[in-house]
């Protein structure tokens, strides 16, 4: 018993020292401090995604558009490598390796517009961060219902101090289909 509770506080004590590890810097191009302080809380001006392997990305899209079904497969939620440029509104940008996903259950997160596939998407950062972010959704607007209502909703939340997503609305760029999306 006493060597079962040894190791339960020597695991214990180990696992803060995990946990402050330090996170990698806000950008692969720029590591400087002054950059940080430069970037810092600003807001977002726009997102471009480039996926690596275009013409699978669009196969699996397509895949999922053209099925008979609701609910959509997890065979059609595979991840693929992406490049993600971050354009702040001060003009300085960012430029982080990525692994993205169809994200959603249904298929209202995924439309066909003027010849071009527009969906929500789920990034996990492999390098760097946006403001500590390193994973999160760029879902398209009509799949939250009114896009402003979740955006005053969660500032409303946070203000009264409770734990809600940072949430705005950005120009996105998916492989040269611009839209506007919450991320």
């Amino acid at each position: 018993m006493k060597k079962k509770i040894f190791i339960f506080f020597l695991l214990l004590s180990l696992f803060p020292t995990i946990t402050l590890a330090s996170i990698d810097p806000y950008c692969a191009n720029e590591v400087s401090q002054s950059f940080v302080k430069k970037i810092y809380n600003q807001k977002i001006k726009n997102i471009d995604v480039k996926v690596e392997n275009y013409r699978r990305w669009t196969r699996n899209s397509l895949n999922i558009l053209i099925g008979n079904f609701r609910w959509i497969p997890e065979k059609y939620k595979k991840r693929f490598n992406a490049n993600i440029k971050v354009k702040f509104e001060n003009d300085s940008t960012c430029n982080f390796k990525a692994r993205i996903r169809h994200n959603g259950d249904q298929k209202d997160h995924i439309a066909l517009k003027d010849n071009s596939i527009i969906q929500s998407i789920d990034v996990h950062l492999k390098t760097g961060n946006i403001n500590g972010i390193t994973k999160f959704k760029l879902l398209r607007p009509n799949t939250r219902g009114n896009y402003k209502d979740e955006i005053i909703l969660t500032e409303l939340l946070r203000k009264f101090n409770y734990l809600s997503p940072r949430t705005a609305y950005v120009d996105v760029k998916i492989n040269e289909v611009k839209s506007k999306m919450l991320f």
